[in-house]
């Protein structure tokens, strides 16, 4: 019991960790292109965190949406058309900043690096969202009561395309 507590304490510290750190690698992500480029500038330095902000928002709200309308685009353009997809959410959402020019170009760039920071985040902390739904799933699988009862005998069905009766009758009486 008491390791479980720990187990969960240690995960959400390091949830929360790596979401910061997303955060500011993000930030870091919008200044750099506000250094390099000519196409986009933030003005007051706080409002980088506002476009974080406004961004995380905006995909956390409009991304299902988007995947469940675009994804034969996103899977046919393989991926850069979510990188589209993520200059328009971020010129929208940098639009109704005040202080903040956006052209076509920066609206382009910035996505890109900060998927390059946040690429770079995840793969320095081990993040993999896809194991922590796996170990989730079998510790509710573990915590089942009830062992599992077999109620039928197996059947193995076997389809081999090409496959002539005389072969198959040949691999069996061997």
């Amino acid at each position: 019991q008491d390791r479980m507590i720990k187990n969960r304490l240690i995960s959400s510290l390091r949830t929360l960790i790596t979401t910061l750190l997303l955060i500011l690698s993000n930030i870091a992500a919008i200044y750099l292109v506000d250094y390099i480029s000519n196409d986009f500038a933030i003005g007051s330095w706080y409002n980088a965190i506002i476009i974080v902000m406004a961004v995380a928002i905006a995909n956390a709200l409009l991304w299902p949406i988007f995947r469940r309308f675009l994804m034969k685009i996103i899977i046919f353009t393989f991926g850069i058309g979510s990188l589209f997809i993520n200059s328009i959410i971020f010129y929208i959402s940098s639009y109704f900043i005040p202080g903040v020019s956006v052209g076509i170009y920066g609206a382009l760039q910035v996505p890109i690096v900060m998927a390059i920071f946040t690429t770079f985040i995840v793969n320095i902390t081990n993040t993999n969202y896809y194991d922590n739904y796996i170990k989730t799933i079998l510790n509710y699988a573990l915590k089942q009561k009830t062992p599992y009862k077999k109620r039928y005998p197996g059947v193995l069905m076997l389809e081999i395309d090409g496959l002539s009766i005389n072969i198959l009758k040949k691999a069996i009486d061997d």
